[in-house]
């Protein structure tokens, strides 16, 4: 799942962003593009990240799960759910239409 940000420029982290302020471009994910990865909240097995780009491009959302639950039971996909539920509560009050 993604959503833009047309607002966020790529030399400002987000105010929800948990890493290092002023942190660098991330070396595992760089491609020569400038743009930067912010790492966001985790909910449950879920987690947030954000992209801004070194061009201008809104800022993408993402949230992904970590592969640390085990989908096959009915308490997992409940936990599952209820993280779910979370996440898509926090990309609607963060995100910039």
């Amino acid at each position: 799942m993604t959503e833009s940000s047309p607002t966020t420029t790529p030399s400002t982290c987000p105010i929800w962003c948990l890493d290092k302020p002023g942190h660098g471009i991330d070396d595992e994910y760089d491609d020569g593009s400038g743009d930067r990865l912010h790492r966001g909240p985790r909910f449950g097995p879920l987690e947030a990240w954000a992209t801004t780009s070194a061009d201008g491009r809104p800022m993408i959302y993402s949230v992904d799960s970590d592969g640390s639950i085990d989908y096959s039971t009915p308490a997992a996909l409940r936990e599952l759910a209820a993280a779910a539920e979370e996440a898509a509560t926090w990309l609607e009050a963060h995100r910039e239409v």
